[in-house]
């Protein structure tokens, strides 16, 4: 019993210690979208366009002040107040009542996030001089995506009829597919997987250490165990995001970590051989929840990632 508290304290620091930082209220990790605009050097507002099953309507001046308090700036172009377009959607920004943010990270790269960035959606920009500039649909390929929005071989000269007095209306150009493209960083994915596997491996061995095996013998079989399962555990995570977004991951991580600690189980009552069976199956309980609570943090940068 003197050992099992032992056990329990070094675990506990563990956790402590290596999630601590990244810890709050509403913790874990949650997708996000950065937008970057390019060939548009004439004043715009930015939003996203999502679909909504029925009909928006226009928000009155309170209404107007709830939805801008997570907007990136104070004010929102009129022309999105109330649009939706034929295929339902609509402002994002003004129409959605979960928590979200835009915040313009640079001069024309703004990030969305804090909750749930919608996974299929619209770029929309509304000019000073009376222009929305509507992107296709985009479906986004990963759970922190990076999307380019080009738009320098479409934007309409709208100056030019400013300049003779005659400001338009509204004009709405919907522009094509290939004014949109997904950052794809495979090297940076390649990395966070490796980096991430490599830190499950140290963290365990940390473990392994605090319940006093000592053998070569028994770090390579930790190490070995951990290769195989933690690089396909993580393979399986991309792929359930990519093929099932959010919940997709999700469910992979959960079942992926119960058949992780089945298998280590097995491996370990069986292999671990420098101490008792039952000192086993207890390392093997406490290295899984120590990863476990790491790895529900540390995951999210693992899907900068390749589709």
């Amino acid at each position: 019993m003197k050992h099992l508290k032992v056990y329990l304290i070094v675990l506990m620091l563990l956790i402590v210690g290596f999630t601590s930082p990244s810890i709050y209220a509403d913790m874990g990790p949650k997708p996000t979208t950065d937008v970057e605009i390019i060939g548009l050097d004439q004043p715009y507002d930015f939003d996203l366009l999502k679909v909504y099953d029925k009909e928006v309507e226009v928000l009155d001046d309170d209404a107007l002040d709830t939805a801008l308090s997570y907007y990136y700036k104070d004010t929102i172009s009129s022309s999105l107040n109330g649009y939706q377009d034929d295929d339902g959607y609509a402002s994002y920004s003004l129409y959605t009542n979960i928590p979200r943010r835009i915040e313009q990270k640079s001069e024309h790269v703004y990030h969305c996030g804090y909750f749930a960035p919608p996974d299929v959606f619209k770029v929309v920009v509304v000019t000073t001089n009376g222009c929305m500039y509507i992107s296709p649909v985009i479906r986004k390929q990963t759970l922190d995506a990076y999307i380019t929005f080009d738009m320098s071989e479409s934007v309409v000269d709208a100056n030019q009829e400013e300049n003779q007095g005659t400001l338009p209306i509204l004009q709405i150009h919907e522009l094509d597919q290939n004014t949109i493209y997904q950052v794809v960083p495979a090297g940076q994915a390649v990395r966070e997987i490796i980096s991430t596997v490599l830190f499950t491996i140290v963290i365990e061995g940390l473990v392994l250490f605090a319940f006093g095996y000592r053998k070569i013998s028994s770090f390579m079989t930790m190490l070995y165990v951990n290769l195989a399962t933690q690089a396909v555990l993580y393979v399986g995570i991309i792929l359930g995001y990519l093929y099932w977004t959010t919940l997709g991951w999700i469910i992979i991580l959960l079942i992926g970590e119960a058949l992780v600690f089945a298998l280590e189980l097995f491996i370990f009552r069986k292999y671990l051989i420098e101490q008792t069976k039952k000192k086993a199956i207890i390392y093997t309980i406490a290295a899984n929840l120590v990863s476990l609570g790491i790895g529900l943090l540390s995951v999210t940068y693992v899907f900068s990632l390749i589709f």
